[in-house]
């Protein structure tokens, strides 16, 4: 009997699997154990079928390299994978790899910005924020002081310290104070 999906039951799809991106890991062994752990997830995958799907995230040398430990003309079993792995062969070629899939990257968050620069922005921000404390500071210079009561200096001062407190600066998000710090 075949179990029906439901909302938030965590199973997953074989289509999960072929989805889940090789790059996103340092080494062969860590997507290796990624992928073990999702693949217990699909209901009904067939070990054959788990081999395949991660196989098909390999190049052929590279397939062939982890399966050299199985068999010739035998079932191949994730056990005889697991082994390739272990060996560790790949794991040099994925150190190779890595700075060119953090260009990558790089290129990816450069792109998803937009044209934005971050670092222009706050520095725009800041020297907008320069600009009203000068203006509001020429203000109060101009502003002639008059004769009050207690009271309407009390309520004027409170007034007063609200402006300064506006004047905060805003909170930074986590990539602009990168920004900032890279200038």
């Amino acid at each position: 009997m075949q179990r029906r999906f439901k909302l938030g039951d965590g199973l997953l799809t074989k289509m999960d699997l072929e989805m889940l991106q090789r790059d996103e890991f340092s080494t062969v062994g860590a997507f290796a154990t990624a992928f073990e752990k999702m693949a217990r997830k699909v209901p009904g995958l067939v070990e054959e079928e788990q081999c395949a799907t991660f196989l098909g995230h390999f190049r052929n040398w590279e397939a062939s390299a982890l399966t050299k430990k199985a068999a010739p003309g035998k079932k191949l079993t994730w056990a005889a994978i697991k082994e390739g792995v272990l060996e560790g062969e790949l794991d040099h070629v994925d150190i190779f790899q890595m700075p060119q899939a953090r260009k990558k990257r790089k290129a990816l968050d450069a792109s998803t910005s937009d044209g934005r620069d971050f670092k222009r922005m706050v520095e725009d921000a800041v020297a907008q924020l320069d600009v009203e404390k000068e203006a509001r500071a020429a203000r109060k210079a101009m502003a002639a002081p008059q004769t009050q009561g207690k009271a309407k200096k009390a309520v004027e001062q409170e007034e007063e310290e609200e402006e300064e407190e506006e004047l905060e600066p805003q909170k930074l998000t986590k990539a602009q104070r990168k920004a900032k710090n890279l200038a």
